[in-house]
């Protein structure tokens, strides 16, 4: 089944589990002539992880070292030059705790990793960053860079360069339609319009909009920013 679709130079690229379960998931690209072709495989057996894109570098974060979501959950971070004609997969430093199904996010230079499950609650609104152009031996995730989303279990997306959290779970556990954007000059989150209706959405933007899709009534939302 299909873990993850993304977009990369004109290509589709899909994530795939194996059938089996018993080997890591498969990167595939659709080719311009139909055919989907082999990448690579994550280097691990991983699932319930997140990932973004940073120019030509995948970033996969957090996740399980197993198919079965009740395994703990790992702190890893691995990442692949997807123009790279080997693929070599290379890790960075490990997130300060372990977690699954975060958001991963990449502006500038850096990648933040957010929204995280499986964590202690105290950490499950931080936001923590990276610098990618740091030397990998001073690396260190730090959450002094963005400060804490409004609400943990959010949805995160870049919109017009900005970063923008949807949604999320409050202290009662009952989802919100909240919808914030970080805004740098004042080091704090700005509460947008809300959404129509509380849930776990699927995000994605075309065009600087961006479209939140409701699990259950499907209904679709559209913001600019």
């Amino acid at each position: 089944s299909i873990a993850r679709l993304f977009s990369f130079s004109g290509y589709l690229h899909a994530i795939l589990y194996p059938a089996a379960l018993t080997d890591p998931a498969c990167i595939f690209r659709l080719e311009h002539s139909g055919v989907w072709r082999l990448l690579t495989r994550l280097p691990e057996i991983l699932s319930g992880f997140g990932f973004s894109v940073a120019e030509s570098t995948l970033v996969l974060a957090g996740g399980r070292n197993s198919y079965d979501l009740s395994s703990p959950c790992v702190p890893t971070v691995h990442t692949v030059d997807l123009n790279d004609p080997d693929l070599v997969w290379s890790r960075l430093r490990n997130l300060p705790f372990a977690c699954s199904f975060p958001e991963v996010v990449t502006l500038g230079s850096y990648v933040h990793v957010l929204g995280q499950y499986g964590c202690e609650s105290s950490d499950s609104r931080k936001v923590l960053s990276l610098d990618l152009c740091v030397p990998e031996h001073e690396q260190c995730w730090s959450t002094d860079i963005i400060p804490s989303v409004p609400y943990r279990k959010c949805r995160a997306h870049v919109l017009n360069e900005c970063l923008v959290v949807v949604g999320g779970g409050d202290e009662h556990g009952q989802w919100v339609p909240s919808v914030s954007v970080y805004v740098p000059e004042c080091g704090k989150f700005l509460e947008l319009p809300s959404l129509n209706e509380a849930s776990y959405p699927v995000c994605l933007s075309h065009d600087n909009t961006l479209y939140t899709v409701h699990r259950l009534s499907t209904r679709i939302d559209c913001l600019s920013v």
